[in-house]
């Protein structure tokens, strides 16, 4: 008796498969391709002899229905015990050749859940991906940004490693990203492309004929929620048309790509398929449909390798788990995603989030935001449902910690700036952390996502991670590496870095590479200044006096010694005097001091000012708001950091606004700016090239259209806020939960 009840074929029908057992209750097992033999690029895939061996279990000691017949049963109450249905996705050749025989010497039906696109003779994505994998060269493979570490393929497991994660990396792209990186990796290969047989429309007419039933699975293949609704209603739809076109027959059945609910589709599209005339629709993610379970929500999961005879135990196992798409059949809350900004004030790392979260899509996630600063406006965002403001700062220490550092580095010195340091944390930094973990038992996010540099948000960092939360570090400034950092950044499950020059500092110290995932910041574009609020945007030239033919040169950024106003005020003093009367040039340096700011840097560029003589030529404008909006008033923007950006905002809203931007070529300029066809870069720290280069931009100014035209392209082609959203969110979504197949 024991042995049958917990070592023999029975073990998960007795033992784990009570609740399976009753009626009313389907279990949908799901899988794809089954091949022959082990494939060396996809050794985890279930094999002939694996799934034969289901197959035999199935028979014996289940009731398997077809999935019309079940989801029939299954509106009325009357399906049997222990219900399965058998699903396939996608389309291939093994289907015709290995698995339809397998099932008919049982006399098993199945359903067969058709993507269209590829039958005219192509093949999946991830079947591309697999053969090219096994083509490319040994060596100096030319592999997506952040899989640099696969350049080398001289092991087969390496090889399947790479395979892995340009799945992973490719799934949550748009088509169009995905169809171009497949064909230039396709271009690499050294050996012929092992393309897969051919599944095509007569291979679908066969199995139709062979008694088994054919559902639609979208054109391409995409992550529907990631999509435009007009794409995404069109994959459904087409879907649907081609194969009753191929079929003279309705198609009544739909699988969700990925399958995953609120992370790769939502309620909109569960309408859509509805629409089109779909009478029912499966899912991913485990658990088993009864009475409540919506038919356009079926849940199905795969059943994984076991040892001979305990086929069923993943079947018993997946009768007791909730199926996922409670949530979205009850209507509850989306998953959460915490935002936490801990700057020092207003600046770039603000407004690029505000920006990101204004595109985010909100029947995705519930958004969050926790700024330690009143900065932003995030409550009048219609994405985010709540913004609170948790300060970090009880005692501020830095005026001590200047003095303790102005009077020397010696033993002394470096002592008590230990002890001051310590004193910070025990009267700042956990106070904050501990209203910082209130808040998160409040929300109760699925994904906490920093917005600055990890040091910055240490706090939301280990409060995630005692929370066992997945945690994102986007990264805007350097990370701050050092060798007692490295706990600290090894935290995040995953960072993103807003360029690539700052993704390979991350690289090189050793993250490893699927852990990154670089994407530009957004960028407002054709923001009509109404948007910017009530009050309007300043009219910045009427307000200054200046002549409407003027070429306004602004230098935007903050008041902060590295951000280089110095070096700029000593750029202009280089240029030549205009001559008197005309139009002539207007030196700006738009910006104020922030709240945790350097104390005199205002007083320092007024005494500059006098020094050099540049009274009449520069003028200080302080603070402005939405500047963004007021490029539209400038000619030439400036950035002249003393180090590196990772990627300026000043930048990209400047180009956006068609204005001629200038900026050091270091850090990640040189990625947006190609000297002298979109922009113009100096070599940094250099008055004297500075100075040069804002004399080409002056008269690119009045004379080069093509130039502001082709800034404005290269910024609306990588830092549109639908673009950053886009992907941001399917960090989000893969960290939310299991990426279950292709």
């Amino acid at each position: 008796m024991l042995k049958s009840l917990f070592g023999g074929p029975l073990l998960a029908s007795q033992a784990l498969g009570l609740r399976w057992q009753r009626g009313h209750l389907l279990s949908t097992l799901l899988f794809h391709r089954v091949p022959p033999e082990r494939d060396p690029i996809s050794p985890s895939e279930l094999v002939l002899a694996e799934f034969e061996r289901v197959l035999d279990q199935l028979c014996e000691h289940a009731r398997v229905l077809p999935l019309t017949e079940a989801l029939q049963r299954h509106r009325r109450g009357q399906l049997p015990r222990r219900a399965v249905a058998i699903t396939f996705d996608d389309g291939y050749a093994e289907w015709l050749d290995v698995v339809a025989p397998a099932l008919r010497r049982r006399r098993l039906p199945a359903t067969f859940f058709v993507t269209t696109g590829h039958l005219d003779g192509g093949a999946m994505w991830h079947e591309r991906i697999n053969a090219a994998v096994a083509a490319l060269p040994a060596r100096g493979a030319q592999l997506p940004y952040g899989l640099s570490a696969f350049a080398e393929l001289v092991t087969a497991q390496r090889r399947v490693e790479l395979a892995q994660a340009l799945q992973q990396y490719y799934k949550h792209v748009s088509l169009e990203e995905r169809n171009d990186g497949i064909a230039a990796l396709e271009a690499q290969a050294v050996r012929p492309l092992r393309a897969p047989r051919s599944f095509d429309a007569e291979s679908v007419r066969e199995l139709r004929r062979q008694g088994f039933e054919i559902g639609a699975h979208t054109v391409r293949h995409p992550i529907l929620s990631a999509v435009p609704d007009a794409v995404a209603q069109e994959e459904i739809g087409r879907s649907k048309e081609e194969l009753e076109a191929i079929l003279r027959e309705p198609v009544p059945l739909f699988a969700y790509p990925n399958g995953v609910p609120l992370q790769d589709f939502t309620q909109r599209h569960v309408e859509m398929v509805k629409a089109c005339g779909f009478e029912g629709a499966v899912i991913t993610g485990g658990g088993v449909a009864g009475r409540e379970t919506d038919p356009y929500l079926l849940p199905r999961f795969s059943p994984w390798a076991t040892p001979a005879g305990r086929e069923l135990l993943p079947v018993a196992r997946n009768a007791w788990q909730r199926p996922g798409a409670g949530d979205l059949q009850q209507g509850a809350a989306r998953p959460r995603v915490l935002f936490v900004e801990n700057g020092s004030g207003f600046g770039g790392a603000v407004v690029a989030l505000q920006t990101l979260v204004e595109a985010l899509p909100r029947d995705r996630f519930d958004y969050h935001v926790v700024t330690n600063l009143p900065v932003g406006d995030f409550h009048r965002s219609p994405g985010v449902s709540s913004h609170r403001v948790i300060g970090d700062e009880l005692v501020d220490f830095r005026p001590l910690a200047r003095w303790l550092q102005r009077g020397g580095t010696g033993p002394l010195a470096r002592v008590l700036l230990f002890l001051l340091g310590r004193a910070d944390d025990l009267v700042n930094h956990l106070p904050h952390m501990l209203r910082l973990w209130w808040a998160m038992q409040r929300i109760r996010p699925a994904v906490v996502h920093g917005n600055n540099e990890p040091g910055a948000n240490r706090g939301a960092l280990l409060v995630a991670w005692l929370m066992g939360v997945p945690y994102v570090q986007h990264l805007r400034g350097g990370s701050g590496l050092t060798r007692r950092s490295q706990g600290l950044m090894a935290r995040p499950s995953m960072y993103i870095p807003v360029s690539r020059w700052l993704g390979d500092e991350l690289l090189q110290a050793g993250v490893p590479a699927g852990r990154v995932r670089q994407i530009y910041d957004a960028v407002q574009l054709d923001t009509p200044p109404a948007a910017a609020g009530p009050a309007g945007i300043r009219d910045l030239r009427r307000e200054l006096g200046i002549a409407p033919g003027a070429v306004v040169v602004a230098m935007v950024g903050m008041l902060l010694s590295w951000k280089g106003q110095a070096l700029f005020l000593d750029a202009v003093a280089r240029l030549p005097q205009p001559p008197a009367g005309g139009d002539g040039v207007v030196h700006l340096v738009v910006g104020g001091e922030p709240e945790r700011g350097e104390p005199g840097a205002l007083q320092a560029l007024q005494a500059q000012l006098a020094a050099l003589g540049l009274g009449e030529r520069v003028r200080l404008v302080g603070q402005v708001d939405e500047i963004g909006h007021c490029m539209q008033q400038f000619d030439v923007v400036v950035s002249a950091s003393m180090r590196p950006e990772p990627l300026g905002l000043v930048m990209l809203e400047a180009m956006a606004a068609g204005c001629v931007f200038v900026g050091p070529a270091w850090g990640a300029a040189p990625e947006v700016v190609v000297d002298g066809e979109n922009g113009y870069l100096f070599e940094p720290g250099s008055a004297d090239g500075l100075a040069a280069k804002l004399a080409q931009a002056i008269d690119a100014a009045r004379t080069r259209p093509d130039l502001r035209a082709a800034a404005r392209q290269a910024v609306r082609a990588w830092f549109a806020p639908e673009v950053c959203a886009f992907h941001t969110a399917g960090v989000h979504a893969a960290l939310c939960g299991p990426d279950l197949h292709p």
